[in-house]
């Protein structure tokens, strides 16, 4: 998720600063970074990130993967590193998307970061299988229902269950507890967790709504779709971001 909120950066680094190089981390970097200082308390970090992925240090190419505006994925560091310490915000308003609080101090207009939201791109493979994967599934258009292992019946289920009901359509569904599918009147005809992930993202950008609690995996796509996502204690924090977002149950 936290690198999903920040995956337009690199085409609106490029717009405004067209010779600049962005580069990623890779895998070998991050590793490298988050398992060397235990007095750091990385070792924390990555224990928190493994209850999610099998390999947390893939996601940031799960996002970043054939995107034109990354020039390459780096195992080392050559320079000073642009991360959300960098970022200028506002206390009384908390639904500032933290890409445009870091691309303020980055001298950046709200004119030319007005297109913020998650963007990823796709290799034609990856669209052909998705593709074949929705024809065989629901060629007549599909959501897609998500329960993390941060799902929590007593918050998140009459939010989700007030989408389903008015959004009467064949789910694709990623859970992590099947049991908890009994807790809604849901049509569901496919497991997302059979396929890879890029080929997950890429249906989900194809599906008419995303629902589910409120999560990571399904932030990158208010750009492509209709995003209902039931949020955790505290809210979303700087984790907002724009596009067709619903987190209001008052707002189904």
């Amino acid at each position: 998720g936290d690198w999903g909120v920040i995956s337009a950066m690199p085409r609106l680094l490029k717009e405004k600063y067209p010779n600049c190089t962005v580069q990623i981390p890779s895998e070998r970097l991050l590793k490298r970074l988050f398992e060397a200082d235990p007095e750091l308390g990385t070792l924390v970090m990555v224990g928190e990130w493994l209850k999610s992925w099998k390999n947390p240090y893939k996601t940031v190419e799960y996002i970043f993967r054939n995107n034109p505006y990354v020039d390459s994925f780096t195992d080392t560091i050559n320079d000073e590193i642009f991360h959300d310490h960098y970022r200028i915000y506002d206390e009384d308003n908390s639904e500032i998307p933290i890409m445009e609080q870091m691309l303020d101090f980055w001298q950046f207009t709200p004119d030319e970061y007005k297109d913020s939201s998650p963007e990823l791109y796709f290799t034609d493979e990856e669209k052909e299988i998705g593709d074949t994967i929705i024809k065989n599934h629901a060629p007549d258009g599909f959501g897609t229902l998500l329960l993390s292992n941060r799902f929590k019946e007593d918050r998140d289920v009459e939010f989700i269950r007030k989408v389903l009901y008015k959004n009467k359509l064949p789910y694709f569904y990623y859970v992590k507890d099947a049991s908890f599918l009994s807790l809604f009147d849901v049509n569901t005809v496919f497991d997302l967790r059979n396929v890879a992930i890029r080929v997950q993202m890429y249906i989900k950008t194809q599906a008419k709504i995303l629902v589910g609690n409120m999560c990571g995996a399904d932030i990158m796509f208010p750009r492509y779709t209709n995003v209902y996502m039931a949020p955790k204690e505290g809210g979303f924090g700087n984790n907002f971001v724009r596009g067709n977002l619903v987190t209001k149950i008052e707002d189904i």
